[in-house]
């Protein structure tokens, strides 16, 4: 349900994908599941109920650290919590996506030298991932390297249909503030 919900967002279809997305997490309640039923939820007006799962996945989501990491930045939340989160997962397992929720993180504190070092070695390995190469670009981004932030944001856009909604939005704002500055 959850891929089949994907599919309905990126063809535009929010209420088919709302009830997709809902029944996936309601099968399955990954946090994963969660962050996108409330994206969706939000997308389709319903910001009440979407408000309501924002702070349950924020104040309930601890057993999956690096996805909560990620989301707790993405919305903007308990940054700091996020670092933590972030650099303890890195511990159990040093792979790129862990890497990349630490760069995340690091970056939406402040860390942006640190962020750009955990981002890099996230992408060292080549793998091909729209989440990757949208922080990559914010990061790039806020290190006013616009060349790169421009290369890793038109990477991200070019699968944005695999970016939650959330991110999709800080994809849309990002190339935005780049393209001004290059211009």
């Amino acid at each position: 349900m959850f891929a089949r919900g994907r599919v309905l967002l990126a063809i535009n279809r929010r209420t088919d994908a709302l009830a997709a997305f809902q029944q996936a997490a309601k099968l399955n309640p990954l946090l994963e599941y969660q962050w996108a039923l409330a994206d969706v939820l939000s997308l389709t007006g319903d910001r009440v109920h979407a408000a309501e799962l924002e702070t349950q996945i924020a104040d309930h989501g601890t057993e999956d650290p690096r996805a909560l990491s990620l989301f707790l930045v993405t919305y903007n939340r308990d940054v700091e919590r996020a670092v933590r989160l972030a650099e303890q997962e890195l511990t159990n397992r040093a792979d790129v996506f862990t890497h990349d929720a630490l760069a995340w993180a690091l970056a939406a504190a402040g860390r942006i030298s640190e962020a750009q070092q955990h981002i890099d070695h996230a992408l060292s390995e080549g793998t091909a991932d729209s989440r990757l190469y949208l922080h990559a670009g914010i990061i790039a981004a806020l290190n006013r390297d616009n060349k790169q932030a421009n290369r890793w944001l038109t990477a991200a856009a070019a699968t944005q249909q695999m970016l939650l909604p959330s991110e999709r939005a800080q994809l849309d704002e990002w190339r935005r503030k780049v393209s001004r500055k290059s211009h």
